[in-house]
């Protein structure tokens, strides 16, 4: 887009990216467009506009099963990367020219570990155990995966109301949803890939964030 487009301005939005996280690229972009007005996160907290946190970073543990394929999985990797010199993109070269049967067996490895490390049920015991241990009246809970969230809330006591809110859903249940977390008293609010950005619910003191690759 940056490259090839023609327009003279740009309106960048973003709440994650770095700006020295790609050095190399980020100059080549702003040297091409200068930025001549910033809003840093920092300065968004500070006046008020979105809420302070504190990051905590919980790990959990692969269960039993998991951990034998995980294991599985990683000796393939580590047998065939050096083969294609720690490169997947040299591997999936080798695939597209028809000559890589290793390549092949290296790619589903990789597939099958990524797979595994974003559903592993692991995630789900450990946020319904930062639930059960927190006294905050209401939690939500963010995830890549609707499964994911289908496998907490099995998990979850009934003690508290639990509100499902994600991308499948149609605008009006969204809306629901949020209006009935919003009045509860004491519920936790499950999202999928719906929710991330701009959510407004003031008296909401965590979020756990389930992480969809490490």
């Amino acid at each position: 887009v940056f490259q090839n487009a023609e327009f003279t301005s740009f309106l960048g939005l973003s709440a994650s990216p770095e700006k020295d996280q790609d050095h190399v690229i980020w100059q080549d972009y702003v040297s091409k467009f200068p930025i001549v007005s910033d809003y840093p996160l920092e300065d968004a907290i500070e006046e008020g506009v979105v809420a302070d946190y504190e990051d905590i970073i919980e790990g959990c543990d692969l269960i039993p099963e998991e951990k034998v394929l995980y294991d599985t999985y990683s000796s393939t990797i580590k047998r065939i990367m050096p083969m294609y010199a720690y490169s997947l993109h040299l591997a999936l070269a080798a695939i597209r020219r028809g000559a890589g049967g290793e390549a092949i067996a290296l790619a589903e490895a990789i597939r099958k570990r990524r797979y595994l490390l974003s559903h592993s049920k692991g995630k789900a015991i450990k946020a319904v155990e930062l639930i059960e241990q927190s006294d905050s009246s209401k939690i939500i809970v963010f995830s890549e995966f609707i499964d994911i969230l289908e496998k907490v809330k099995s998990l979850l006591s009934d003690k508290r109301e639990i509100f499902i809110y994600h991308s499948k859903m149609k605008k009006k249940e969204k809306i629901g949803v949020i209006d009935a977390f919003r009045k509860s008293n004491n519920a936790i609010l499950l999202s999928a890939k719906a929710a991330e950005t701009g959510i407004d619910i003031t008296d909401c003191e965590i979020a756990i964030v389930i992480s969809g690759s490490s």
